[in-house]
């Protein structure tokens, strides 16, 4: 019975001090910094500031997106089975990402599991300003979803939302 007595208070404390770590310093992807805005202002006809444009990456930004695209395809095994991003590559503004031929199992799932993948990896870029849009190859070739068609120039955030992106 004494243990019992010494136990619940121990476990009273070990939860209270995870809370406060969280509280504290957040969550493990709150903990993930943001990558900074890449856009350029670009001169219009007259020579004034015209709109602004998403300027190439460097090689830092694409080694930040495959590690983002890498981590979303290794937290969802159960959409990607074993899917690995063999290359990314950015132009423009739109992210082509390259997968080895298990990325084709997505559409034995269904609709569903096809729609969810997507939304996952339209999740993961999103957080990049300069990113607008997103295409998905298999071996070089662009992904055929047997429910979502092709997967290429899919953009990556809703166009009502670009204008908060360009301020």
């Amino acid at each position: 019975m004494k243990w019992k007595v010494l136990i619940l208070p121990l476990l009273c404390i070990a939860a209270v001090a995870t809370g406060y770590v969280f509280a504290v310093r957040g969550s493990y992807h709150n903990s993930i910094p943001t990558p900074p805005r890449i856009i350029r202002h670009t001169p219009n006809a007259a020579g004034s500031q015209g709109n602004l444009s998403p300027v190439q990456p460097n090689s830092n930004l694409q080694a930040q997106l495959m590690a983002s695209i890498e981590s979303v395809v290794q937290s969802h095994p159960e959409l990607f089975n074993g899917a690995k991003l063999n290359s990314i590559n950015v132009e423009d503004g739109e992210v082509s990402l390259n997968f080895s031929k298990e990325f084709m199992q997505v559409s034995e799932i269904g609709d569903t599991g096809e729609s969810m993948a997507q939304n996952a990896l339209l999740n993961a870029l999103s957080k990049y300003p300069g990113i607008v849009k997103m295409s998905v190859l298999v071996d070089g070739q662009v992904y055929q979803g047997e429910h979502n068609g092709n997967w290429t120039d899919i953009p990556v955030r809703d166009v009502s939302n670009s204008s908060e992106d360009a301020q």
